[in-house]
């Protein structure tokens, strides 16, 4: 017990969301970062492994929407977070629009570039600030949006508050029974899966839930949880879980 307090005094006390999002906000913002690529899912920063985490995060939200008889919607499409493009290149054939959202406007560039020159489709960006995900709603029309997915994306908020804030503005954006499929980072009950607290640099993908706990969070946001996949390891990183909610209509 004393290594642990004294490793955590090391590292200092527990920063405030405020805090954790200004951190945040200036690693998003160095592109020059040694893992800032790889971090954002560009191609040249996850080599070879980039081509197969679309299709893979694909295919498991499609495992979840057929537990409502549902399948990728024809209509209107965001995905909140997309960095390097990876997942839209899956996404824009699929759908007559594809949203890509993202907090960095060099990913989205690199995500439009992706899907034109892949699929030639295009991809309609969204710029939001990493503690302003309400954003989004002035350049989205609420209730307009059959479907919401984010991969990877829970885990880089810099504090649950943060997540409440962005399971808020989906549900805004959602349109009446419309579906969001979210991937989240659960917490095994060690302390490497406990939520980051002190330094953002330090543990970028930090922010972890249990899993009943992230469950009940999307609840209370006015997000109906119906369904959950496990996946404790796939090629980038472990522990994740991915839930498929719907908005209630009304």
């Amino acid at each position: 017990m004393g290594r642990v307090r004294a490793a955590a005094a090391r590292l200092g006390p527990p920063q405030s969301p405020r805090r954790l999002a200004e951190q945040a906000a200036a690693y998003w913002s160095d592109t020059a970062a040694p893992r800032w690529a790889a971090d954002s899912h560009w191609e040249s920063g996850l080599g070879e492994k980039w081509a197969s985490v679309g299709p893979a995060q694909v295919a498991i939200t499609r495992t979840l929407l057929a537990a409502l008889g549902r399948d990728i919607p024809e209509g209107r499409v965001l995905e909140w977070g997309c960095g390097g493009g990876a997942n839209a290149v899956v996404l824009a054939p699929l759908c007559q629009e594809l949203i890509g959202l993202d907090i960095s406007r060099d990913s989205l560039e690199e995500c439009r570039r992706q899907v034109l020159d892949r699929t030639g489709r295009t991809v309609r960006t969204v710029l939001t600030g990493v503690d302003s995900p309400e954003q989004a709603l002035g350049e989205v029309d609420e209730g307009t949006v059959d479907l919401v997915v984010s991969y990877y994306v829970f885990e880089l908020l810099a504090s649950r508050e943060a997540a409440v804030r962005v399971l808020r503005t989906i549900r805004r954006l959602l349109v009446d029974d419309g579906a969001a499929v979210i991937q989240f980072k659960y917490d095994d009950g060690t302390r490497s899966g406990a939520t980051r607290r002190r330094d953002y640099r330090r543990r970028v993908a930090g922010t972890t839930f249990a899993i009943h706990d992230f469950w009940t969070l999307c609840d209370q946001q006015g997000l109906l949880p119906h369904a959950l996949v496990l996946v404790p390891r796939d090629e980038l990183d472990t522990h994740y879980g991915y839930v498929l909610l719907t908005r209630p209509p009304g």
